[in-house]
Parts: structure tokens; C-alpha cells; sequence
């Protein structure tokens, strides 16, 4: 017997296998969200990525202000980087509650992190050997203070992965979280700025010294210039084509980030334009009966 998916034909043990393929790289995806809220980032690092020397070395973990470019990398931000930050606060925390212990398994104390994967997309190689996924996560992150105050964070960002078979398992090869906005837990989102002055982004502050610095995505401009972009039906994997550093500067979106900046400038005016304006009411301007309201004179926006 014989199923058609996509358009195209596949025998039953094909079929199966390609299933198989395609929720063994969720259960990978879905493990790393328990491994990150647990803050096991070593353990991740350990179980879910790749392990062959070849691998290894070219591994990437990606954000939108560069890449981390081969394990060794990876690991001196993504894990020792962050047990720093950690064993600081524990200090802290120490500092001011004796009874607390300074060992390593109370570093997460006061830290929580959640990042549920939604709306994955999977593609397996043709030749089965590869794999490239994408979701979507709203995020939050919240860290705790020794003084009994804690900072919260939510975070809308796309999760993108190129995947490797190693024997029979998958492994995690290059991973890239790009960023479309944040913005700390009881405030308005439209009160964030568009911009920051050149240092002091907390995503690239976040992000330390990666590797590779580069802008990969600009969150002004949303998705227009759609990196990471979603995967696509391939026969074998070329890195020109996958989620790591070498995708990023052959993808063919590039071209809509150079004529959006006029976009940005515009949509700044009138940001600000609109912050200057009254609050509508009745018989006001935007009110019933008001220029531009409901049963008013109408004006149409001057936006290009």
C-alpha cells in the first residue's frame, strides 16, 4: 500500500518512518522547554545536542544580534555564563537569608523560565539524514530578589533548529531564538521604545559577546524581513540553507530589510504623532460625533 502526502507518494514503512522523524524532533523541541525551565542548561547542551566532533565544531546558537559559533562557544555563554549570573544571585540571596544554602543545586532559586513551543513546522530531508523546525513561543521570565522583589519578562519570539541524525537519534545542530519584542511584566507595550541608543539593547546586553556579532533580525521592522524564515521541502542539507550563520547570509530576505528603514522613520512620526494627541470624547476628535469618530468628518492617514 502506498499514502500521498504533499504531493507525493509514499509506501507505508516510508510514511511511517517520515512520522516517526517528524515527532521525534518535537519530543526533542519539547524536552529542551522542560530542560530551560529547570535552568539545566549544561544537561541540555549534554542530552539534546550534538555530539560528533564534526558537529561540534560547527554547532551555532543564534539570536537577533549574532551567533555562537561551535560547542565550545555555545557553552561558555549558554552554560557557564549563566551559572555565573546564577551563583551570583544565590550569593545574594545567602547574603541576606542564612539559612540558605550556597551549593550549586540553590542557583535556581528565585528564577523561573517558560517557553512552550507553538505552531511547529517540521521538514525532514528527503535524503533523511537532516531536519529543519520552527515554532512560535510567548515566553515568560522571572527573577527573583533577595530583598523580596522580583523582575518579570514576556517575550514573543520565533524558535528555529536545523536537526542531524547521529545514529539513530536526533540531535539538535543549530539553533537560533529571534526576538520580536519584549516587555517587562506590568507595563504597557506600547510605552516600549522602538529603538535604544547603540549599547544598551537588553536583549544584545543579554546576549553577551557572541562569536559572530551581526544584526540577523531587526525587531522594528516585525517580520518583514522574516528571519529566521520557515523551513522548505529539501532533498539534503547545504548550510547556505539552514538556521546557523551561513543561512543568515544567503537568505533571500535580506533585500526587504534595505528599503524598510524609510518604514521605520515613518511609523516613529507617527508613533509620536499620536502620543501628542488628545484623548478622544464626546464630540471631540475621534469621538462620536468628532473629526474622524462615528457619525464625524472623516480624515484618511497620510501613510505610506
Amino acid at each position: 500500500m502506498s499514502v500521498c502526502f504533499e504531493h507525493k507518494t509514499y509506501t507505508d514503512q516510508q510514511a511511517a518512518r517520515l512520522l516517526w522523524d517528524v515527532e521525534s524532533v518535537m519530543d526533542l523541541m519539547n524536552r529542551r522547554v522542560y530542560y530551560q525551565m529547570a535552568g539545566k542548561h549544561r544537561q541540555e547542551l549534554e542530552d539534546l545536542w550534538v555530539t560528533e566532533p564534526e558537529h561540534r565544531r560547527t554547532a551555532s546558537l543564534g539570536s537577533n544580534y549574532g551567533y555562537y559559533q561551535g560547542m565550545d562557544e555555545v557553552v561558555r555563554f549558554y552554560v557557564t555564563e549563566f551559572e555565573a549570573q546564577r551563583q551570583e544571585i544565590l550569593s545574594d540571596f545567602c547574603a541576606q537569608h542564612p539559612e540558605i544554602e550556597n551549593i550549586p543545586e540553590n542557583r535556581m532559586i528565585g528564577y523561573t523560565c517558560m517557553m512552550p513551543n507553538s505552531t511547529p513546522l517540521v521538514e525532514v530531508a528527503q535524503d533523511g539524514q537532516t531536519a529543519q523546525g520552527i515554532w512560535y513561543t510567548i515566553a515568560q521570565e522571572t527573577v527573583g530578589r533577595p530583598g523580596g522583589q522580583s523582575e518579570g519578562l514576556w517575550r514573543g519570539e520565533k524558535i528555529a533548529a536545523d536537526f542531524v541524525r547521529e545514529g539513530e537519534q536526533w540531535k539538535i545542530w543549530h539553533l537560533v531564538v529571534s526576538n520580536d519584542y519584549f516587555n517587562p511584566a506590568g507595563t504597557n507595550h506600547s510605552d516600549q521604545p522602538l529603538e535604544f541608543p547603540e549599547g544598551q539593547d537588553p536583549r544584545q546586553l543579554r546576549f553577551g559577546s557572541p562569536t559572530i556579532p551581526m544584526l540577523t533580525h531587526d525587531s522594528r521592522l516585525h517580520w518583514a524581513d522574516n528571519y529566521p524564515p520557515e523551513p522548505q521541502p529539501y532533498h539534503h542539507y547545504e548550510p547556505a540553507m539552514g538556521y546557523g550563520p551561513e543561512g543568515w547570509r544567503t537568505a533571500i530576505t535580506r533585500p526587504a530589510a534595505a528599503i524598510s528603514q524609510q518604514r521605520i522613520d515613518r511609523g516613529r512620526a507617527l508613533r509620536e504623532q499620536a502620543r501628542k494627541r488628545p484623548r478622544p470624547g464626546p464630540g471631540g476628535p475621534g469621538g462620536p460625533g468628532g473629526p474622524g469618530g462615528p457619525g464625524g468628518p472623516q480624515q484618511d492617514p497620510e501613510v505610506n
